[in-house]
């Protein structure tokens, strides 16, 4: 028996862990490189339910009708392809207008205009990366994503129906992502990206 940093493992658990080598299909190679490094550490954050394994392709339906929020309804949803897969393929874009404009902000219906011809993307991919937020590019944070391939319909505040957006962003405070939406009809500075496919 040996102890180490706590860690008591005896005859039968490391018969245990001989078995679930072999019906896992290890090799006393695949045993080694377990060992070296920091693979064994990242598997244990597995386990633990605190990381995920990460599947190298990942689909997403447009097709599929989106999530409507409470007090929203659907005023227009682009579909695109209907497997559309995730990896790489996504770009953030800025029109022409926001860029020359900047601090000022651009109003949306002139950047939605700008950005035709484009892949938008639908809010099918904002809810797929709110419940995957580890696919989430770093380079987003201090970014608000737009997803203009769709658009709702909700009241405002004066009872007159407003078309809005819905965008991605990562709130400090909570460090989680998370979602709000934009009225179309208010100025959209150059923090609010489109995310288009590639």
């Amino acid at each position: 028996m040996r102890k180490e940093l706590g860690l008591m493992l005896d005859v039968s658990q490391a018969a245990e862990l001989k078995m679930a080598f072999r019906r896992g299909g290890w090799s006393n190679k695949d045993i080694k490189a377990l060992c070296e490094g920091d693979l064994a550490r990242r598997l244990l954050g597995v386990i633990r339910k605190e990381s995920k394994i990460v599947d190298n392709d990942h689909y997403v339906d447009l097709s599929t009708n989106p999530f409507v929020p409470e007090g929203y309804s659907v005023k227009e949803h682009v579909t695109g392809k209907s497997k559309w897969l995730l990896n790489g393929n996504m770009q953030l874009f800025l029109s022409p207008s926001q860029r020359s404009e900047g601090a000022r902000g651009v109003k949306g219906d002139i950047i939605k205009r700008e950005l035709e011809g484009k892949n938008l993307l639908n809010v099918n991919v904002l809810d797929y990366l709110l419940k995957n937020p580890w696919l989430i590019p770093e380079s987003w944070k201090g970014k608000c994503v737009v997803f203009w391939g769709t658009t709702y319909t909700v009241m405002g505040i004066v009872g007159l129906k407003n078309t809005c957006v819905r965008f991605l962003f990562y709130d400090d405070s909570s460090k989680k992502w998370q979602w709000s939406s934009f009225f179309v009809s208010d100025k959209f500075k150059a923090h609010y990206f489109a995310a288009a496919s590639l």
